[in-house]
């Protein structure tokens, strides 16, 4: 199985506190990728907490190789650091580690596409652990890349709106600037709004619309 697997799925992986991790915070919220027929995967965040505020998606601001970056892991458990194990990735298609490059947002507001990938697709990534470093590069978050629908949020009165079940093509937005907007199930797959940058171009319902910058691996 390789990057040349036509899907267009999406796998989500709810993250806790990694194993043997002394932060003293508890990390939460969602990994969500989707795999594009073209072998880029669009990564996205959820209602990160815990991680750190120092992590601003852009690669020269962590102070580690592997600051703030958000990667797939060879192993398919978070019990402990063995069975996590090493980052996960085709060494036929990529000379060395293209997740290095792969740096997430602490306020949840970006999304990043990386550019072919980690070289498979859906189906070989699944079931896999998702780790996420802080600006230092530790590790401090972990979860197991599950198929499905991410979690429902609930409105303001604690009731789950009624469509947030759409499946919604996964296709991205050019919010300019580099920045991309992604679609909102909860507001009938419309795109999520620009607000990054101070943009607001995209009709759309909320601000948990995650935007981001691309970077390639």
């Amino acid at each position: 199985t390789n990057k040349n697997e036509k899907e267009n799925l999406t796998l989500v992986a709810q993250i806790g506190r990694y194993p043997d991790s002394n932060v003293e915070t508890n990390p939460e919220g969602e990994v969500i990728m989707t795999f594009l027929e073209s072998g880029d995967i669009v990564i996205e965040l959820l209602n990160l907490v815990g991680v750190g505020e120092e992590c601003t998606g852009e690669k020269e601001d962590a102070v580690a190789e592997e600051g703030c970056v958000i990667q797939i892991f060879y192993g398919k458990s978070c019990q402990d650091s063995n069975s996590i194990g090493n980052p996960w990735w085709n060494g036929e298609l990529f000379e060395s580690n293209p997740w290095v490059n792969v740096t997430y947002s602490s306020d949840s507001l970006r999304a990043v596409v990386m550019t072919d990938g980690n070289g498979y697709g859906f189906r070989t990534n699944k079931g896999h652990a998702v780790g996420i470093h802080d600006a230092s590069g530790n590790r401090v978050a972990c979860g197991i890349l599950e198929e499905g629908l991410s979690s429902l949020p609930e409105d303001g009165d604690g009731v789950t709106p009624p469509n947030c079940d759409l499946m919604c093509i996964q296709d991205v937005f050019d919010c300019g600037d580099g920045f991309y907007a992604g679609r909102d199930p909860c507001n009938n797959c419309e795109y999520r709004p620009c607000h990054s940058r101070g943009r607001d171009d995209v009709s759309g319902g909320n601000d948990r619309g995650l935007r981001g910058r691309i970077l390639l691996s």
